[in-house]
């Protein structure tokens, strides 16, 4: 079947991107990110975790601190 939808340009352009980047058509991921909603929602059961800590703003910042922190004791000239 065919039909005609209005998509806005940017979300268009992101999608086409990401449809590039994956080397497929922009149909065929329309037609897995459709099917993925229709079956109510992602099979990947990793990306559960992802977005737990987003009520949460004052412990990511905290971790980001901590990460920056210890990253900023490396040594750039040992990874040469």
């Amino acid at each position: 079947m065919k039909t005609t939808i209005d998509i806005p340009d940017n979300l268009y352009a992101a999608a086409k991107g990401i449809a590039i980047a994956r080397g497929i058509s922009f149909r065929t991921f329309f037609l897995e990110v459709l099917e993925d909603a229709v079956r109510g929602g992602d099979d990947r059961p990793w990306m559960d975790s992802f977005g737990t800590m987003a009520a949460e703003p004052e412990a990511v910042y905290e971790v980001d601190r901590l990460v920056a922190e210890d990253l900023s004791s490396v040594n750039p000239e040992e990874w040469k």
